[in-house]
């Protein structure tokens, strides 16, 4: 007996050891990635919030200025105001965040499964391509990432494992340890519904999942949703005024289709994989064989998971909401779900489940080899957001001696706002890239409409649109990002430029190789063959 404790022991150990080298890793790749790829749109905007005033911030987002709740919110807040508002120091909480959210998935694997699934599940969340690419995002990503493990776990614990009742502490008495069980997952669920307006989506599904795998102990999952209402119940009205507010939904069954698409492109390959990179699509139709063909075996063991996974992919569909940064919310159990499913099937004298599980695991690591190779060389992305030079475009720009004042810049995308502040407080700065970005200061520079002083800063297309009825400056130049050119501002600041000036000067960055073939996808909206196209305009001299 004394031996087997030992052996144990020291599996736990070794496995603790490769755990947290796991995270290590990770977290190194995420420092590295955080002051190398471009703060991309959805995070350059979110920092105008971010850089508020905690009070101003939290009143923006009980009336709906951003479709997100506080608590991700209050801790970006608190961070940018102790380290500011670079790259790096802006993604620290997400990093931070998803490190810890590696080590809750393990511990939820644990708890629901056993210690080699846990371990395996953390080899896959810390190398899926959707993690390596949005774990470090400044958004709340990271932060569901963790508190939807958190939910996990605790719904594990509170269904009345008979591993976790075994490991209890025996000398509490039942009614006692049942209460905190309660109150835990109660907690997480709150934390979960605090974080995004997914998450009731995400606890409404794990707390079916626990009251099914027991209906005898229902009493104790009552309790438990009526805590979770209650604790969330502050936020409420906000929550039922952005479902309000929710835009109509249209286009059928094809626009819900077109959703669980790019929901399983997301979920898959991290959008690191356009629809052309058939190396690692191959391989990942296989392993999606492969493992349906498990998940129908293993059914009994992983059902529960697998409800909340589907749940997900069919709610985000049906509301058109599941965008591909979005995954985040549930793709953490999705590892675990295929963490299961690998671990069962290898472990399986049967030859055939054995030989679907060894196929499955070859096919998963050539797709996300392929999506590696992808990601280092630039090409055959299903998304660039990383990738575009707005740091590049604008220190050029800031430095062209015979670029026009600021104030003559008209700018669209976020990124480009965000990278103007940043670059111009660089600039003025003694010590470069070492200063502390503060926001305050930034956001001067920064947030359209934010400076009453006389500081040249750009202007949007529809502020620039009054100005050009009542002035023609000499001298414009616009930046033109391809996720924006669609809008009907800068289509009419185009029209209007049109009519009394000429392009002098053409300038374009990082060219998009799948531009066409993602016209003929979503032809609701034109996808520019460049990212970014910088104008030199001239006015006309007649007009």
């Amino acid at each position: 007996m004394a031996r087997t404790e030992s052996h144990s022991d020291r599996a736990d150990r070794g496995t603790g050891r490769w755990a947290y080298l796991i995270v290590v890793a990770c977290t190194l790749w995420h420092i590295w990635a955080a002051g190398h790829y471009t703060v991309f749109d959805d995070e350059a905007f979110s920092c105008r919030r971010y850089t508020l005033p905690m009070r101003e911030m939290l009143v923006a987002l009980w009336h709906g200025a951003e479709p997100d709740p506080p608590l991700y919110y209050i801790a970006q807040n608190l961070c940018v105001r102790a380290l500011g508002v670079g790259p790096l120091e802006l993604r620290a909480v997400s990093i931070t965040l998803f490190a810890a959210g590696l080590l809750m998935i393990r511990a939820a694997a644990a708890a629901w499964f056993d210690r080699t699934t846990a371990l395996a599940a953390m080899v896959i969340c810390a190398l899926h391509p959707a993690h390596l690419m949005l774990g470090f995002a400044a958004r709340w990503y990271s932060a569901m990432f963790l508190a939807v493990a958190w939910l996990m776990w605790a719904t594990a614990t509170l269904r009345g494992d008979p591993r976790s009742a075994s490991e209890a502490v025996l000398s509490k008495p039942q009614s006692e340890r049942i209460g905190w069980r309660v109150l835990h997952w109660s907690l997480a669920a709150a934390t979960v519904c605090y974080i995004n307006y997914f998450g009731p989506v995400l606890v409404g599904l794990f707390w079916l999942v626990g009251i099914g795998a027991n209906p005898r102990k229902s009493g104790r999952w009552l309790i438990a949703i009526l805590v979770a209402m209650l604790l969330y119940a502050p936020w409420a009205p906000a929550f039922w005024r952005q479902l309000m507010s929710f835009p109509d939904i249209s286009g059928g069954w094809r626009s819900a289709a077109a959703t669980a698409a790019r929901t399983a492109m997301a979920l898959t390959t991290g959008s690191v994989a356009s629809v052309q990179a058939w190396w690692v699509w191959g391989p990942m139709a296989m392993f999606a064989a492969c493992a349906v063909a498990l998940l129908v075996r293993y059914r009994r063991s992983a059902g529960g998971i697998a409800l909340v996974v589907l749940g997900c992919i069919a709610a985000g569909a049906a509301s058109r909401t599941m965008l591909d940064k979005y995954v985040l919310s549930f793709s953490g159990i999705t590892g675990v779900l295929i963490a299961s499913l690998l671990r069962r099937g290898l472990a399986e004298p049967a030859r055939d489940r054995r030989l679907a599980a060894t196929i499955a695991t070859t096919a998963l690591a050539s797709a996300w080899i392929g999506c590696g190779v992808n990601l280092a060389r630039g090409q055959h992305l299903a998304s660039l957001r990383w990738h575009d030079p707005f740091a590049k475009v604008v220190q050029d720009l800031l430095h062209d001696r015979t670029a026009p004042p600021a104030d003559q810049w008209v700018m669209s995308h976020p990124s480009a706002w965000y990278y103007f502040g940043l670059e111009s407080m660089r600039s003025r700065a003694v010590a470069d890239d070492a200063i502390r970005v503060d926001p305050t200061a930034w956001r001067r520079l920064a947030v359209p409409g934010e400076t009453m002083d006389m500081t040249r800063v750009p202007l949007t297309a529809e502020a620039m649109l009054p100005r050009l009825a009542l002035e023609s400056p000499d001298r414009i130049l616009t930046i033109e990002a391809a996720d924006f050119a669609d809008s009907p501002s800068w289509k009419n600041l185009q029209e209007t430029l049109e009519a009394g000036y000429f392009v002098e000067r053409e300038r374009t960055w990082l060219e998009d190789h799948d531009s066409a073939l993602k016209d003929r996808i979503d032809p609701r909206f034109h996808h520019p063959r460049w990212r970014i196209t910088v104008r030199f305009w001239r006015r006309i001299p007649s007009s």
